[in-house]
């Protein structure tokens, strides 16, 4: 009796807990009863693998990339893959098990709903390059994925930089380009996902001389063309598809390529020298010169009025004296202002610097461009096991557009004092940006490594004597930005032999962000937008999009106009567990307005 007088106590009390319990019980049976979408976005074949999982010499290896829900990383359930080809009556003819593996799964203070995954179908049944394997997922009919070799030229160092939308910033592009052109940087990838025509027209030239290749961004299908999920599946993953690009990059050189950098287009990757830095602001009149007849300054003259209101609100108009102080001596201890007083102290090249524009093919360079390679060999000659390098990052600052036209500066002046930095020690970044040895990683992040390493791989910090990132934003504050690039002149020397060889001009290049503003401003707001977002806690750019929606229909004026990814995907194909999208073609169009949005 005294038993069931305190059950009927305790029960009221317990009926709320309880009904929250079963109310998450439901939930969990909802969510583990909708479909995972997975999507299909690349498939590489290996035939001469030299390290996959960390084993070695694997041959007629094929790697399907997908993009799919993040649970699966979590789910308990083994779902049945079988890779295949198939005969001229579309008939499986060959079978072997896979599994899907995640490479990454985002992050736990900010988990987007879909995450990066790979199934590795080995050993695949043929000799010779299929145009398409198959899949069979879930007892699914089979899927249909298009297959290409991944990249079979040997190369020391790719440059896989962070995607671009709504870019106009050409002055950094061409800073980066040229900078990477003079560390003799094999190649750079550009994942494009909307950029101003005339930058885009500028990426193509470097293009057809085999520096820079070009390929759309991802763009997953949109919930509007009926072929999506209920949920914008764009905006769930990180940073609008940045590190789906990233591995799509990673994969493609996984073995060709000895090292991969992963930078923002702002992260400007350096090596120093004894002499490759200028802290004087004076320059041989000779040099100078010879940048006045390659950009005059009326390449800029019909800039608006009105431009100014797209500049960095943050940036101060003058530009803080540098302490007289040169770089430390523990980090360069050969340099000093001292060293660039005259022209026969500037650079091995200085000499030749001359008014005229060169007709050679080939770009100008020194017998510093290729330190970058020497010096990140001679790092894992001593540390074999290194998997991952992570340089030292240092603040640095860069004009904005609206800078530079309204000081009349020419691409020397931005060259030569518009890029400045501090390369003190305690100045360096704690988050970097990485270098990555592709062969013994399976995955990358924003800052390191991602997924699994070969067995006894590791990561390492890379001194700054070897190599180093300036990350070119808005340090002004910072008094000991007294750094400059290195070898300006012979920096505007390669752009101008570059333009020249192209017949091409800078004349119809923006001439201010319309972006960049509400870009930076999103950025430094992002977490607190997500902690009050309900339906998303991803880092990524829709967070911001009815700002960004504004500035693209033109609020009142002109909508942007755009290059950008119009990729092809196939129709949807379910089945008890899945929804499964294959990507078919990618292809860019130009658009303007809503259809430039990230």
């Amino acid at each position: 009796m005294l038993f069931a007088s305190i059950k009927f106590v305790l029960l009221p009390h317990l009926a709320p807990l309880l009904l929250l319990l079963l109310r998450l019980l439901l939930l969990r049976s909802f969510l583990l009863s909708q479909p995972f979408p997975l999507y299909f976005t690349r498939a590489f074949f290996y035939p001469h693998s030299s390290h996959i999982d960390g084993l070695r010499n694997r041959h007629n290896v094929a790697i399907v990339l997908a993009t799919g829900d993040r649970r699966l990383a979590f789910s308990s359930s083994e779902f049945e893959i079988v890779c295949g080809t198939f005969n001229g009556l579309q008939r499986w003819k060959s079978l072997t098990s896979a599994k899907l593996e995640p490479l990454h799964i985002g992050y736990a203070h900010a988990p987007c709903r879909l995450a990066i995954y790979r199934i590795v179908c080995h050993p695949f049944p043929f000799k010779n390059l299929s145009p398409r394997i198959g899949l069979k997922i879930d007892q699914s009919d089979p899927i249909k994925i298009k297959v290409t070799f991944a990249d079979q030229t040997p190369r020391q160092i790719v440059v896989c930089p962070g995607r671009v939308f709504l870019f106009e910033q050409w002055h950094l592009l061409l800073t980066s380009l040229e900078l990477h052109r003079l560390h003799r940087v094999d190649l750079v990838l550009v994942h494009v996902l909307s950029v101003h025509p005339s930058v885009f027209s500028l990426l193509r030239l470097y293009e057809k001389e085999g520096f820079v290749w070009v390929r759309p961004s991802l763009q997953l299908p949109s919930a509007e063309s009926g072929n999506s999920p209920t949920f914008d599946a764009n905006s769930e993953t990180l940073w609008n598809n940045q590190l789906v690009n990233f591995h799509d990059c990673l994969y493609t050189f996984k073995e060709s390529s000895a090292f991969i950098a992963f930078p923002d287009w702002d992260d400007l990757l350096l090596t120093p020298s004894p002499s490759a830095f200028l802290s004087s602001t004076s320059f041989p009149s000779s040099v100078r010169s010879s940048s006045a007849t390659i950009f005059p300054a009326s390449t800029f003259s019909s800039t608006s009025s009105s431009s100014s209101a797209s500049s960095f609100a943050s940036f101060p108009s003058s530009v803080p004296s540098s302490p007289a102080t040169t770089s430390p001596a523990s980090t360069f201890s050969s340099a000093s202002s001292s060293s660039f007083t005259s022209s026969s102290t500037l650079s091995p090249t200085s000499s030749s610097t001359s008014s005229s524009v060169s007709s050679s093919s080939s770009p100008s360079s020194s017998s510093s461009a290729s330190a970058l390679s020497a010096a990140l060999l001679r790092f894992v000659s001593v540390h074999p096991f290194s998997a991952a390098l992570l340089p030292k990052r240092f603040p640095g600052h860069f004009p904005t557009i609206t800078q530079f036209v309204d000081n009349g500066w020419e691409m020397f002046d931005l060259f030569e004092k518009g890029v400045r930095f501090s390369v003190w020690p305690s100045d360096a970044q704690f988050i970097s940006k990485v270098l990555l040895r592709p062969k013994f990683v399976s995955g990358v992040d924003l800052h390191g490594p991602a997924g699994s390493m070969a067995l006894a791989h590791q990561i390492d910090e890379l001194p700054a004597e070897n190599a180093f990132f300036v990350h070119a934003r808005d340090y002004q504050k910072n008094p000991r930005l007294n750094q400059r690039l290195p070898f300006a002149s012979l920096l505007v020397s390669n752009l101008a032999t570059f333009l020249h060889r192209h017949n091409a001009s800078l004349s119809d290049l923006p001439k201010s962000e319309r972006f960049v503003p509400t870009l930076n401003e999103c950025l430094r707001n992002i977490e607190a937008k997500v902690r009050r977002n309900r339906h998303s806690k991803c880092f990524n750019y829709a967070q911001c999009r009815k700002e960004l929606l504004e500035n693209v229909e033109g609020n009142g004026g002109k909508a942007w106009e755009c290059v950008g990814t119009d990729n092809r995907w196939s129709a949807v194909q379910r089945t008890r567990h899945f929804r499964f999208y294959v990507m078919e073609d990618e292809a860019m169009a130009q658009f303007s307005g809503i259809r430039c949005l990230p």
